[in-house]
């Protein structure tokens, strides 16, 4: 994830979580907002689709 936040810059608040569950869910946020949502597009997002994602959102 380092290089998420080399590329973006700087941002407020970054967590890594991990809940116990079924269904595969894998979710993307920054500062609380979901920027990706596997269970939403049913699938996991290519390499430059996050970055892309936390760019916008940032």
């Amino acid at each position: 994830m380092a290089t998420y936040a080399q590329t973006i810059g700087p941002v407020k608040e970054f967590r890594r979580t991990k809940w116990q569950g079924c269904g595969g869910i894998f979710e993307v946020a920054l500062e609380g907002r979901v920027v990706f949502s596997k269970k939403k597009v049913g699938r996991f997002p290519q390499h430059d689709e996050i970055l892309t994602s936390l760019r916008a959102a940032s």
